[in-house]
C-alpha cells in the first residue's frame, strides 16, 4: 500500500521494487477516482446455453441513486473459436432502464480443457445515457452440447488384471452444479500389449 497525499501530481508514476539483487518497475496512472454513474448488467435465465439454443436475456441499467437509465445499448456476442470473434449483435433503446435481447445460437465454439471441453461465449454490453456517459459490462456463458455433462473419475491410479478397479461416474449441469441423471454404463476390457 502507498498512501497518497490529499494534493498530489496526477499522471503516470513509476513504481520500482528491488529485492535479492533483482529489481522491477511498473508504470501506473494516478488520477481522481470517478464513481461510475450507473450500474449495467445482463441477466440470463442461467449461466449456460446449449450450442443450438438462442441466447435471450435482459440488460438493466440504473443510476446509483435508483433512477432507471434512458439511452441506447449494444450487446456484442463473442465466441471462442481459437480466437475471439463477434458473431452477433443486438442494439436498441433502453426503456425504463431495460432492454430485452435475443441473439442467435453460438453454433461452434472451441472447447478448452479448463472448461471440461465446453466452449465459451462472452456478452459485451455497452450503454450510453442521454448525457453521453458510457457504461460497460461483460457476462460469460458456458456453451455445452448437452444439458448434462458426465465425467468418469478413476478411484485407482493403476489397473491390474484380477484386481477390482473403482470408477466414479458424476453428472453435472454445464455450470458445474450436480444434476440427477439416470445412466447406463457399459464396461469393456481389452488386452493391451506395449512394445
Amino acid at each position: 500500500e502507498l498512501r497518497l497525499a490529499s494534493e498530489v501530481n496526477f499522471g503516470v508514476w513509476k513504481i520500482r521494487a528491488a529485492a535479492g539483487g533483482g529489481d522491477a518497475s511498473r508504470d501506473v496512472r494516478v488520477e481522481n477516482y470517478v464513481l461510475p454513474r450507473f450500474e449495467l448488467a445482463a441477466e440470463m435465465p442461467r449461466s449456460w446455453v446449449l450450442v443450438d439454443e438462442p441466447i435471450a436475456g435482459r440488460v438493466t441499467a440504473r443510476y446509483f441513486f435508483g433512477k432507471p437509465v434512458e439511452g441506447n445499448v449494444e450487446v456484442a456476442a463473442k465466441r471462442y473459436v481459437g480466437t475471439w470473434e463477434v458473431y452477433a449483435t443486438a442494439n436498441g433503446p433502453l426503456s425504463g432502464g431495460s432492454f430485452d435481447f435475443n441473439l442467435p445460437p453460438a453454433g461452434f465454439t472451441a472447447g478448452t480443457a479448463g472448461a471440461g471441453g465446453q466452449g465459451t461465449v462472452t456478452l459485451e454490453v455497452k450503454a450510453v445515457d442521454s448525457t453521453g456517459t458510457e457504461g460497460t459490462s461483460t457476462e460469460v456463458l458456458t456453451v455445452s452440447e448437452t444439458p448434462v455433462v458426465l465425467s468418469l473419475v478413476a478411484g485407482t491410479k493403476v489397473l491390474k488384471p484380477g484386481f477390482p478397479a473403482e470408477v466414479i461416474l458424476s453428472s453435472e449441469a454445464p455450470d458445474g452444479t450436480p444434476a440427477d441423471a439416470a445412466a447406463t454404463v457399459t464396461v469393456e476390457c481389452q488386452d493391451m500389449f506395449l512394445s
